[in-house]
């Protein structure tokens, strides 16, 4: 038997773009499903406001399956509860971040401090879902703390090194002028600022002056710009479409020399996957991220990359190593990328068919 199966981006900003998000927990995983199995469709959109009753029904009667990325609104999905119980429609919503628990200085707080009651109303969605399905055991655990009862797996991300494909050919030869990047939105404001690096970045360029240059794609905050001489510190623009930003990976790093992921210790960020880590090996790229449990699961500090505590001095002797040393940097990027091999959803695919299967013939 052929299952057919809607993946639903749930954070699409339009019906041309595609959320990093949607990308890394729908589209890759669904579109690497053995086709002999599954006939998978992805669509951003399921409802035709003219015809919203019609819609749900539409869903039922074509699909077996649906796959989609958090629902937080109440209407929708008490519609698609209605459905399943007419229907036999199976359900399994992705949760890939810990919104129980979100830093007051992170914008997405800003959404639910519009309506406190929204905060409350996704717990319910998350617990009353019938299959869930989140990034890292830390999620499983703290969805079964706030009462949820119902089945949850937990399905890492796992990248396709087919979409990261990276020209080796177009990355700069090792020389003296080191740029080191940080790449992220606007949501890693205060792992940036309270994490250390800001301090340590100051005592880079004093003690290397033009010889580094820190480059941030996607956010930066005042703070760093501030506290960094002109020229020191450069700003790239990033993009909301998933696909716009592989192109824009795939210009710039050649470019780069050390990739940093400073991450706070917190219980949002404990949710956090190890997606940085992947694409700076994707591009054989030197790595130092915090020592928080996603980067401690895939970084082997000294061997494939650096894990550092969130103090500027060691932020600081970890960038020092790593300029200072060309032959290690190649090593590093050399190992990491060899070891983001084993980390594809390629390879990994049977955990997610394991899933679905399980929640089909259940």
């Amino acid at each position: 038997m052929r299952y057919k199966i809607c993946g639903l981006e749930t954070h699409s900003k339009s019906d041309t773009n595609t959320s990093a998000v949607d990308w890394w927990r729908i589209v890759n995983p669904l579109s690497h499903l053995n086709p002999e199995k599954f006939d998978v469709t992805i669509k951003k959109k399921i409802i035709d406001e003219k015809d919203i009753i019609g819609s749900w029904r539409r869903l039922g009667r074509t699909y077996d399956l649906l796959f989609s990325s958090y629902i937080d609104t109440p209407k929708p999905y008490a519609y698609l509860r209605a459905v399943m119980e007419k229907s036999g429609l199976k359900h399994i919503m992705d949760l890939d971040d810990n919104l129980y628990d979100i830093d007051e200085f992170n914008p997405v707080s800003l959404y639910y401090k519009q309506d406190p009651h929204k905060k409350d109303i996704q717990k319910v969605i998350v617990n009353d879902c019938e299959t869930l399905t989140v990034t890292t055991n830390f999620l499983k655990k703290l969805a079964i703390e706030y009462g949820r009862t119902q089945p949850t797996y937990v399905l890492p991300n796992y990248i396709d090194l087919e979409t990261y494909k990276f020209d080796f050919t177009k990355k700069k030869q090792p020389d003296k002028k080191i740029n080191i990047v940080y790449q992220g939105s606007s949501t890693h404001y205060t792992d940036i600022v309270k994490s250390g690096i800001i301090e340590a970045a100051k005592m880079i360029i004093e003690k290397y002056g033009k010889r580094v240059k820190f480059v941030f794609i996607g956010m930066i905050p005042e703070e760093i710009e501030d506290a960094l001489p002109k020229g020191r510190c450069d700003y790239i623009d990033g993009k909301s479409d998933f696909y716009e930003w592989v192109d824009l990976w795939k210009e710039k790093m050649g470019n780069m020399d050390i990739a940093i992921a400073p991450l706070n210790h917190s219980d949002f960020n404990y949710g956090k996957s190890e997606i940085k880590f992947y694409e700076a090996s994707a591009c054989k790229l030197p790595f130092i991220g915090s020592n928080t449990p996603n980067y401690q699961r895939v970084v082997r500090s000294g061997v494939n990359g650096f894990t550092v505590r969130n103090k500027p001095i060691e932020w600081f002797n970890h960038l020092c190593a790593l300029i200072e040393n060309p032959d290690l940097r190649k090593e590093f990027g050399e190992q990491a990328y060899k070891d983001v091999q084993d980390k594809t959803i390629q390879k990994h695919i049977g955990e997610y068919e394991e899933v679905i299967e399980g929640v089909l013939n259940d």
